[in-house]
């Protein structure tokens, strides 16, 4: 139980600190220069007011300092976290879960994998469309949610599965 809880640790850690990078602030990733509104791509912010894309500004020096919206993360985490406890509570632990074939652990199992494999399938589809410069702000919400529900749903797929890492004792 130690080695779960000392694993779930260091992914944690690993997955809060290797993001740091990508919340830093970033020139454009386009090499635009004084990119004019609408933007080129998803990643148009203008805080300053001036119709032009900070990112692509030469010398940006914020007026505003940007908060992030948290509200953005609450659905992605909170939803999958709970949709997963309450169909494993009503398989696991309910006389449903024997009873109606749907709800067994063959079904349980087949659909929190076909989860990850969409949502996986939906950010590596998204990425590769923003990496071609197929971008706009929808697309980049959409691949960041997703994204996110991606990790949590992986997480918890990790930490099910997490006995088949142990080494063989001798």
């Amino acid at each position: 139980m130690r080695k779960i809880v000392l694993l779930a640790i260091i992914y944690l850690y690993v997955l809060l600190f290797s993001t740091g990078p990508t919340w830093a602030w970033f020139d454009c990733p386009y090499g635009r220069v004084n990119d004019p509104f609408p933007g080129f791509c998803g990643l148009y912010i203008d805080t300053n007011g001036n119709k032009v894309c900070d990112h692509s500004e030469a010398a940006f020096a914020p007026a505003v300092t940007l908060k992030p919206d948290l509200t953005l993360l609450f659905w992605p985490i909170f939803l999958p976290l709970v949709l997963y406890f309450v169909h494993w509570y009503l398989v696991y632990q309910t006389e449903a879960g024997r009873k109606i074939k749907w709800l067994g652990s063959f079904y349980f199992r087949y659909i929190w994998n076909l989860i990850l494999l969409i949502a996986f399938l939906i950010v590596a589809i998204s990425g590769m469309l923003m990496a071609f410069g197929v971008s706009n702000r929808s697309l980049t919400l959409w691949h960041d949610q997703i994204g996110v529900v991606f990790v949590i749903v992986g997480f918890i797929h990790f930490l099910v599965r997490i006995s088949h890492f142990r080494l063989p004792e001798r």
